[in-house]
């Protein structure tokens, strides 16, 4: 966009089964050598909840950018929910329950059981 008429100048299209993610990439570095700018924050979509991507948009050494992406709702499974487990006290252990006589299961862990 040109910054003093506000008109679009040019723009980026993507295949429809396109990488949005690492495109962000190319269009962060594209306006950085185009107008010497230095891109200091993105907010962009979902599409960019992408480990790698992110590491690079926000490496110190690198671009150094700031970004904001929303965090994807969990996915919904009927297997084994979180609500499907308990603590089980008589197998857990760690350096606050020493005195209890638990099975140690490893340094601060949990032993879980599934209830159903």
């Amino acid at each position: 966009m040109d910054s003093d008429s506000e008109i679009i100048t040019q723009i980026n299209v993507l295949a429809a089964n396109g990488d949005e993610a690492a495109d962000a990439l190319e269009l962060i570095r594209l306006e950085e050598a185009t107008h010497g700018n230095d891109v200091q924050v993105l907010s962009i979509d979902g599409a960019a909840f992408n480990g790698p991507v992110l590491r690079e948009l926000e490496d110190p050494e690198g671009l150094n950018v700031a970004t904001y992406v929303p965090v994807p709702d969990e996915s919904s499974s009927e297997l084994f929910p979180p609500e499907a487990f308990v603590e089980d006290a008589g197998i857990c252990y760690d350096s606050a329950r020493a005195s209890e006589g638990g099975t140690k299961t490893g340094a601060n862990q949990l032993a879980l059981t599934r209830t159903n």
